[in-house]
């Protein structure tokens, strides 16, 4: 039986616990993701033609099966180079703006959300009856209202986020696709690959720094909460250097083990470039010995762009897949705060109804 306690399925229900107004929000974002995606889906349609007609290509372009535009080419074929130097430009334009936009709507919606959960969460925390008080892990809950509703919300921009970027690699794929789909698809593999042996082996890994950074970081909001209420005794009891040793050792794994977390979440980046450097050098090399030799420049311009788009997509993806796991713990103590003021308002709407 699957573990449902995943950080996805724990922030699934966190949202799903929200009014209709913020899910109505998350779609029309959405709407304006698959948009972003659609224009994404343009620049390379169209950057193929440019670069094709600017390098004197264009005769021939017929005959080849292999490689064809996005684009309809009856449409294209009325264009003047400056007519599509224009649409390529309108298009980069709109495509930038739309992504501000998205990563604005995406920080401000998280924001509005975080601010919900965090007074559902209170609103939990303060509606409990005095005997469930009593056993309450009290700096377990001021972790949760104080930190962990902030990486709540972090985790959320980060599923957006990844939607966003989701969208983006499809529309971009499926534009190399239609222009080349033997290098495409293999390049594809090839990154998948590559990205699932990292998430595999990144994977128990980030789960067990979720719960040591999450164990530490009660723990030295423990020593500093005790040593502040207990300050005469700890005087007294000269245990100064005790509380020091301890809040010493603690933080030091808090550090280290969030720094391990931040290294999993970037390092695929830095590793799959070069990777991906060498094999645009060897498409161009197999171009130049094909009967694609004339259409080097197109097709290699069109993949280097869709590559300079699609590598911080799918960083953005991993990221945003490694930021979860690692607050799956985090994820954990909200869901329990702000399930329990839904189970207390339910028994309100009941006393009420009877």
């Amino acid at each position: 039986m699957k573990d449902r306690n995943t950080s996805f399925n724990l922030l699934f229900g966190i949202l799903g616990m929200l009014s209709r107004k913020y899910k109505i929000k998350i779609f029309i974002l959405f709407i304006f993701m698959l948009f972003g995606g659609f224009l994404e889906f343009l620049s390379i349609g169209l950057i193929f033609p440019f670069l094709k007609v600017l390098t004197g290509k264009s005769s021939g372009m017929n005959n080849v099966e292999l490689s064809s535009s996005p684009i309809n080419e009856n449409f294209l074929n009325q264009l003047s180079i400056e007519s599509l130097g224009t649409y390529l430009i309108i298009v980069f334009i709109l495509a930038g703006f739309l992504k501000l936009y998205i990563t604005w709507k995406t920080e401000y919606i998280s924001a509005l959300i975080g601010n919900k959960i965090g007074s559902d969460s209170f609103q939990g925390l303060i509606s409990q009856s005095y005997e469930n008080y009593l056993v309450l892990d009290t700096h377990r809950q001021i972790t949760t209202l104080t930190i962990q509703i902030s990486k709540c919300v972090s985790a959320i921009i980060s599923f957006l986020l990844m939607i966003s970027s989701i969208l983006i690699s499809l529309f971009i794929s499926i534009s190399l696709l239609i222009i080349n789909p033997i290098f495409t698809i293999s390049i594809s593999i090839l990154l998948i690959s590559i990205y699932a042996i990292i998430t595999n082996f990144a994977n128990k890994r980030l789960e067990k720094n979720s719960k040591i950074v999450s164990d530490q970081l009660k723990l030295s909001l423990k020593y500093v909460k005790d040593s502040l209420t207990g300050f005469r005794d700890m005087k007294l009891n000269q245990s100064e250097v005790f509380l020091l040793e301890r809040y010493l050792k603690s933080d030091y794994k808090l550090r280290i083990h969030t720094a391990y977390s931040n290294y999993f979440a970037f390092f695929p980046k830095l590793a799959i470039e070069p990777i991906v450097i060498s094999i645009l050098i060897l498409i161009s090399t197999l171009l130049y010995s094909s009967s694609l030799s004339n259409l080097i420049i197109p097709i290699l311009g069109a993949f280097a762009l869709a590559v300079q788009r699609l590598l911080p997509s799918i960083q953005q993806i991993y990221s945003a897949w490694a930021r979860l796991k690692n607050t799956e713990s985090d994820l954990k103590n909200v869901y329990f705060l702000v399930s329990k003021r839904k189970e207390i308002n339910n028994k309100k709407i009941l006393y009420e109804i009877h």
